[in-house]
């Protein structure tokens, strides 16, 4: 079939000529597009569908690599020493040891398409956008044990891909010089270790628990980048709480909070519900009446808590068992003004938005860290060109010396300077940038 689910004839001129098509994205895209699909589904074969999942899925496979292989060679380092791994390396071998176990299993019984949709989403979700993002700070310095991450999850990326993308495959292998072999065909099928399913389990968690955090900062309009001082997780999860206590200190610096709380109840949060007496009314009919005020009447945190740990509440009226569902009332949360919460499966995050000077002037200092980036980038420096930097505030003490350090670090900076004025030697780039209300000029020469 073509794009738009007609079957493909000379006399309607929808048919591709697949040397075309080789020539337009390349045999492996091709192949892979058609792997792609259960064999029992309609295959429908055109450039729009081509473009919108797999040739995108191509491109970042490839940034990936490229990447890794940029922050190896950034670092001198090659990735082959085994070392003492974070937790967030651990749990990136042990999600590509469940790949190549399910990629395995899928190949096994000749069931293509969900070898293809594992091994997509593994690349996706779990190394660009999880632990890439994880590891984003680290990979500023010359860090063995991300190295040794990188390649043990490339390695094994390329060997599951090779039968379903051997050219593709066998590039990226070469390329990035990943085995002593002349060629990844010529390699032993990988084989799956090192798991760790509990903290899989808990790494998805920590992964809700992250998403709701944001989106608590989205709802507040204060980007990650401004240090908060608190989140409390609250939960009646044996596994959620564990998960987040185990987890804190990654959840911490993902959301950028300064304390991780477990608990199953906030101090500050008063929480009540509200019927939504149309809706019960279409369920339950004459009964709605003595519903809305059982739920008036009962205690409002015990109905809120079950609904959101059950997913339903039940009672009875008149020896007839009722069962409320989520979409019967809204929940009420009443919280003081610098706490805002949101709601992730197994539990709510409460967290505290209000900044001290001193979390102010670490976030002044992240920002910087971005501006000054942006500079060297479009001064066109690459990553491995050190810098001399002046910036230029309206007072002193905007930051302080520890971030300054930091700062050098993030920025590749092997001078940094801060004053009120602006420098007498000439610097060939320079910017003028506001962070909250500060004015600050940033002046950059290559060194």
């Amino acid at each position: 079939l073509d794009d738009k689910g007609e079957k493909m004839s000379k006399s309607k001129g929808n048919i591709i000529d697949p040397w075309e098509a080789f020539d337009k994205v390349g045999v492996d895209a091709v192949r892979m597009h058609f792997l792609a699909t259960a064999p029992e589904a309609p295959k429908r074969f055109g450039y729009d569908s081509l473009n919108e999942s797999t040739v995108p899925f191509l491109i970042l496979l490839w940034n990936t690599a490229y990447y890794i292989s940029e922050f190896l060679s950034l670092h001198n380092l090659d990735g082959k020493e085994e070392m003492k791994l974070s937790i967030e390396d651990e749990w990136m071998v042990s999600a590509t040891n469940k790949m190549v176990s399910e990629v395995s299993k899928s190949l096994a019984v000749h069931d293509y398409n969900n070898a293809v949709g594992t091994i997509k989403d593994y690349v996706i979700e779990d190394l660009s956008r999880n632990y890439i993002k994880l590891v984003r700070d680290r990979a500023q310095l010359p860090d063995k044990a991300v190295a040794y991450t990188f390649r043990y999850a490339l390695e094994r990326i390329v060997r599951v891909l090779a039968p379903i993308m051997p050219y593709v495959s066998e590039k990226i292998y070469r390329h990035f010089e990943l085995g002593i072999s002349p060629s990844v065909h010529l390699t032993k099928w990988p084989e799956s270790e090192h798991r760790n399913e509990k903290l899989e389990k808990q790494m998805t968690i920590a992964k809700s628990i992250i998403a709701a955090a944001l989106s608590c900062r989205d709802k507040v309009g204060i980007g990650v980048r401004w240090p908060l001082p608190e989140l409390l997780v609250e939960t009646k999860d044996k596994e959620v709480a564990e998960a987040a206590k185990n987890l804190s200190s990654l959840v911490s610096e993902q959301i950028n909070a300064k304390k991780i709380i477990v608990g199953e109840k906030h101090p500050d949060a008063k929480t009540s519900v509200k019927a939504e007496v149309g809706k019960i009314g279409q369920a339950f009919g004459n009964k709605t009446p003595r519903i809305v005020a059982h739920i008036a009447t009962q205690g409002q945190e015990v109905i809120a808590s079950v609904l959101e740990q059950k997913g339903e509440y039940s009672f009875n009226i008149d020896g007839e068992k009722i069962t409320i569902k989520p979409e019967h009332i809204t929940v009420i949360r009443d919280l003081p003004k610098d706490l805002f919460s949101m709601q992730f499966e197994g539990g709510v995050v409460y967290l505290k938005t209000i900044m001290s000077a001193e979390l102010e002037a670490e976030g002044i200092a992240r920002e910087l860290s971005r501006r000054i980036q942006e500079l060297r980038k479009k001064a066109g420096f690459e990553k491995k060109d050190r810098i001399h930097a002046v910036v230029v505030t309206e007072k002193q003490g905007l930051i302080s010396k520890k971030s300054i350090s930091e700062l050098k670090q993030r920025v590749g900076a092997e001078k940094i300077e801060f004053s009120v004025e602006k420098p007498q030697k000439k610097f060939p780039f320079s910017s003028e940038e506001k962070i909250k209300q500060h004015n600050i000029s940033i002046f950059l020469k290559k060194i």
